[in-house]
């Protein structure tokens, strides 16, 4: 699905572009400009994937954001009793919440929208969201014990955590043997691959730089501009053939970034390409108010553009201290490439907001992305400029 699909300009973008002959020279165009809400280039992708009509793919995708919201309001307030929220695409358009007693009262404490307060519903579960991360934890302990690979993602849809490996009995035995056990939440799932770095005049998102793929513009504290890519790509990068200066890294833990700043004579532009034309960014999502069943758009230079189904926010990876990775995988029934040696360090998007910069491939059908605060964390900022 990644890199296979044609976006399609609607009328409206059309005469944005002929009012902004400027833009049209330097190969921009006005789509995704401020203040027109959720991009109808990832409306018409949705409308696409799952068969619904453009606008009740924007109501669902404006929906999502409230619901990323309400659950990291109930991830801070209702811990003893959370378990996780999470949206449904097929058959039906819904959202989940589960704790594991008096589901709706607790909803009911919380303000909503009309549109959302006719979709979400409570769901009872026996597990809560903090005892899921840290039955995580422990499975990652056990596990490091032998000498097998994994990784793990809480399926907060499932209430369990999956603990993903290449062979699944060669890790029970592994565990036989060293006499450990996984927790009872614990489900360990065979996959055919585990994760894998991707990295092989103006400068903004989406750019193809040598080895990886630029994210999004950022300023420092100084005002310094400059662009994000993944801190595991090489440090000596370039775009076009012109040579950019690394300036700081930050690798490991939930961090997988770096940044660099371009010749004087390039500018820095608030813009992400997306396969087709270039979007404003204006804002980024915290890691918080994403959820589980978020439909996200990417670019990355190999495999192009598309969007797909956040499928756990709670992943980890060999090497990385961190639990906060993004795990995004495929609409259901699509098995493109989703990402590819060279992607690394490229947008994710929902509209017109940045929700984090591509990080790992996980056996080209899902791909691992660093959330947007983590950017922030660092002294950086989204250049509005």
């Amino acid at each position: 699905m990644f890199g296979k699909r044609k976006w399609q300009i609607g009328m409206g973008a059309v005469v944005g572009l002929l009012v902004v002959p400027l833009l049209i020279a330097m190969g921009y165009d006005q789509s995704g400009a401020k203040g027109d809400g959720t991009s109808g280039r990832d409306a018409e992708s949705y409308a696409d994937d799952y068969g619904v009509t453009v606008e009740e793919a924007r109501r669902r995708l404006d929906l999502q954001v409230e619901a990323g919201k309400l659950g990291a309001s109930l991830a801070a307030n209702e811990s003893a009793t959370f378990g996780g929220l999470w949206i449904e695409h097929t058959p039906e358009y819904v959202v989940k919440a589960a704790f594991t007693e008096d589901g709706d009262a607790t909803l009911q404490r919380y303000k909503k929208s009309k549109a959302l307060a006719g979709v979400i519903e409570s769901v009872a579960v026996d597990t809560t969201l903090n005892n899921l991360i840290a039955a995580q934890g422990s499975a990652k302990t056990s596990v490091s014990r032998t000498s097998v690979a994994a990784e793990y993602g809480v399926s907060v849809a499932d209430n369990a955590v999956n603990v993903f490996t290449l062979d699944k009995e060669a890790l029970k035995d592994a565990l036989d043997k060293k006499g450990k056990e996984l927790p009872a939440k614990a489900r360990i799932k065979e996959v055919s691959a585990l994760s894998a770095p991707t990295h092989g005049t103006q400068i903004h998102g989406g750019e193809h730089l040598s080895t990886c793929t630029a994210g999004f513009s950022v300023k420092n504290s100084n005002g310094t501009q400059g662009i994000t890519t993944a801190g595991h790509c090489r440090n000596n990068q370039s775009r076009g053939g012109t040579a950019l200066t690394f300036k700081q890294e930050w690798h490991g833990g939930s961090y997988d970034l770096q940044w660099h700043t371009g010749p004087a004579s390039q500018t820095v532009r608030n813009l992400v390409y997306d396969g087709s034309g270039h979007r404003y960014i204006y804002s980024g999502r915290h890691w918080n108010d994403q959820a589980a069943g978020d439909y996200v758009c990417k670019y990355g230079k190999v495999t192009g553009a598309d969007c797909g189904e956040i499928e756990t926010k709670y992943y980890q990876m060999p090497g990385y201290v961190g639990n906060k990775w993004v795990l995004v995988r495929n609409v259901p029934g699509d098995n493109s490439d989703l990402s590819e040696q060279g992607d690394s360090g490229g947008p994710f998007f929902d509209g017109n907001v940045g929700v984090g910069i591509m990080s790992h491939e996980v056996d080209n059908t899902k791909a691992i992305y660093m959330a947007f605060n983590f950017i922030e964390n660092v002294g950086l900022s989204l250049d509005t400029d």
